[in-house]
């Protein structure tokens, strides 16, 4: 194969996966964020009460995401049904724990972490909670 057909091929192809990643982040925008949120914890539905939820992700041959959002305080336990979480108490910001540093940044105080068995090379789901248990971030790293 000639240098210029390989040339613009690889164009071709980083231009394509360029698409992909500007769909993805797209569709974790708005109305799709809570469908995010679910996937991450691993729940049939999240409570009612989540709002101002913002979520970023990376173009990584990896997968990784990071959300935040608010919940009421009594819904809190609803995010920890669907994944086996341990849990440790922790200290500084969401933004410590996170591979992408958005929103407004709230003092931590827990995280639940887990290491799912069907991530088979790797990764993790994690959440870090405020004391009151009003704000919330959750992350989801898979090899």
């Amino acid at each position: 194969m000639p240098r210029t057909v390989r040339f613009f091929v690889g164009v071709a192809i980083a231009a394509l996966a360029t698409l992909l990643v500007l769909e993805f982040a797209q569709s974790i925008s708005g109305r799709r964020v809570p469908r995010l949120v679910e996937r991450i914890l691993s729940l049939e539905f999240v409570p009612a009460s989540l709002r101002n939820a913002e979520c970023r992700s990376g173009a990584t041959t990896d997968v990784i995401a990071t959300c935040v959002f608010e919940i009421s305080q009594s819904d809190f336990p609803v995010l920890l049904r669907g994944r086996a979480f341990n849990k440790e108490v922790v200290s500084g910001t969401n933004h410590d724990f996170a591979a992408y540093a958005i929103g407004q940044a709230f003092s931590a105080s827990a995280r639940y972490l887990v290491q799912p068995a069907e991530f088979k090379h790797g990764g993790y789901v994690s959440l870090v909670a405020n004391a009151e248990r009003t704000r919330v971030q959750v992350e989801i790293y898979q090899e």
